[in-house]
């Protein structure tokens, strides 16, 4: 039985307040268990001992549904954490993900400043999540499921679903790895180990439920404790048990992979050189990475086995031994079929942030939370002006991109430059254009086309480099 529903009280009214008595509480959590009493009054030999077991309550649904239909005690839910997931702070991340969804794909040129902004909120995100993991007052368990939400809901709608403005030629290039993406990769491991310890452990262990029943979004709400919910958990944990190990690997295995490229970008950066240089070096000796302290034969030997080690692995999974300034893109995407690509994961970053909207909003309003229907905090006013503010920018920029747009075109019409028969497109034919034009740099992991003069001057490169 979870050991963690003390403190849940203060978290309910008094009418609710007794839900979280030992009794209430085992009637929905409890589980068959057995308790060994020692009989001290035997002669003590460490050789014998005796011990007399018994079986104390398991769960009884007759018991709790009686609980659950009690009108005083289950009328209203437990009071939620306003400064996590509060009206003010909800909407200031929907306001991000629709403001980064219309950057993403029709202001190439501002995506990745609104990108960045939201970044501060997915570490948030991801700290107030290990936070109340932490704590050792009464958190529910499904105000971690609404963080997750919040969280992946969020990188699918902003980064997922972004296109990738990198130009490749012919031949593949390599793309620096910036903050940006290590920022991203740690809170992806951290979140993706926290998911995994949630499902198999805290769920049940350190987090707190409430004895009428906890609904959980399935597409449709599904109670716990009830069989249905059995079932699908069953189904989950055996569906994804086994990816388990492969996770828990992958993320340390990408990190070592990576390792030199990671150097190189992070001792280019200014936090770098600001707080991990070493400052009272010399300028030259600062400016060359290469030079430093002569090392005991020890670890020269160590950090030469490490390197040998790391560039096998390399080679092993097609990359190059040394670093190549960044991460190499393989599969450059074809023309024709770019406004199809575009298309599918503009619809994915729609469909992701109705999902996570449509399981946030619901999750609070089938288990009755209180108090995250309105703006109580002075906390919850940052994030929502942020949100409103990138909003409103991205919506001037959009209606500025497309006023200068159609000037242009009518400047052309009126010179003759586009023939007698061109006619000035609409707002809806101006975003179709979009989504097609060679020049706009929305592609998903994969190429965008290149002048003839840059694809000629790639295959030279490509030639020297075969001939050196």
């Amino acid at each position: 039985m979870p050991q963690t529903f003390h403190g849940c009280a203060e978290r309910v009214g008094q009418e609710q307040a007794p839900l979280f008595s030992t009794e209430n509480y085992q009637a929905q959590f409890a589980r068959t268990y057995s308790v060994s009493e020692h009989h001290s009054s035997l002669p003590y030999d460490w050789n014998l001992w005796y011990y007399e077991s018994r079986v104390l309550s398991a769960f009884d649904m007759d018991r709790f549904l009686k609980i659950r239909k009690n009108a005083t005690l289950c009328e209203e839910g437990f009071l939620g954490n306003a400064d996590l997931y509060g009206l003010g702070i909800r909407l200031g991340l929907y306001l991000q993900w629709m403001s980064s969804f219309l950057a993403n794909n029709f202001l190439s040129s501002t995506r990745q400043e609104i990108q960045r902004v939201y970044l501060v909120f997915s570490l948030a995100i991801c700290l107030a999540t290990l936070i109340a993991s932490t704590r050792k007052s009464c958190v529910f368990s499904v105000e971690i499921e609404i963080l997750y939400w919040m969280y992946w809901g969020g990188y699918v709608c902003v980064f997922g679903s972004a296109p990738c403005s990198i130009r490749l030629g012919t031949v593949s290039r390599w793309v620096m790895t910036d903050w940006t993406g290590a920022i991203l990769f740690t809170t992806h491991w951290i979140m993706t180990y926290h998911g995994i310890w949630f499902i198999t452990w805290g769920y049940d262990q350190a987090f707190s439920r409430m004895p009428c029943g906890t609904y959980h979004f399935f597409l449709i709400p599904v109670l716990d404790p009830s069989v249905g919910f059995w079932v699908l958990r069953d189904l989950l944990t055996l569906t994804a048990a086994p990816w388990f190990p492969h996770l828990l690997t992958a993320f340390p295995l990408v990190a070592l992979l990576l390792l030199p490229e990671a150097k190189h970008s992070m001792q280019g950066s200014a936090a770098y050189q600001l707080f991990l240089s070493k400052l009272g070096a010399p300028e030259h000796q600062r400016a060359n990475s290469t030079i430093s302290e002569p090392e005991p034969s020890i670890w020269r030997i160590i950090r030469s086995l490490i390197k040998r080690a790391l560039g096998a692995l390399r080679r092993f999974c097609a990359l190059p031994t040394e670093r190549r300034g960044g991460i190499r893109l393989v599969t450059p995407v074809d023309l024709k079929h770019r406004r199809l690509l575009r298309i599918r994961w503009a619809t994915t970053g729609v469909l992701a942030c109705i999902l996570s909207v449509i399981a946030i909003e619901l999750s609070l309003r089938w288990n009755r939370v209180l108090g995250v229907y309105s703006i109580t905090s002075t906390g919850q006013y940052i994030p929502l002006i942020i949100g409103i503010a990138s909003f409103i920018s991205v919506c001037w920029d959009i209606i500025r991109q497309e006023s200068e747009r159609r000037r242009r075109l009518a400047c052309h019409r009126a010179v003759g430059e586009m023939g007698e028969e061109y006619e000035l497109r609409s707002l809806s034919n101006g975003i179709s254009h979009a989504f097609a034009q060679p020049d706009e740099e929305f592609l998903m992991s994969g190429a965008l086309p290149v002048s003839q003069d840059e694809a000629e001057a790639d295959i030279a490169d490509a030639g020297f480099l075969q001939q050196n």
